[in-house]
């Protein structure tokens, strides 16, 4: 599974302006199970995905790629893939 920190790199009038667009490309990826969390830092200064391993390295990469937060230049975006090892009993068989 990999987690995904995304780091502001534009002003905040900017990732306000597209904020709206980038909930809006991650939620087929929640529906799908895919992306099985998403949300802000806090303070914001970015965000956070934890995405199922599902899918490669690779193919995470391409698909950050059509984030409109990336498209639009108001975050970078740093993947760490990690193996579970200890799951909670209700997320087995998700990760």
């Amino acid at each position: 599974m990999f987690i995904v920190t995304l780091t502001y790199t534009a002003a905040s009038d900017v990732v306000d302006a597209h904020r709206d667009e980038h909930r809006s490309w991650l939620d087929p990826h929640v529906a799908s199970g895919l992306f099985l969390v998403t949300g802000p830092m806090n303070p914001r200064t970015g965000g956070i995905l934890i995405v199922s391993a599902r899918i490669s390295r690779d193919e995470l990469a391409d698909l950050l790629t059509q984030d409109p937060f990336h498209i639009h230049g108001a975050a970078k975006f740093a993947i760490v893939e990690m193996e579970a090892n200890k799951i909670t009993p209700a997320l087995q068989g998700r990760l």
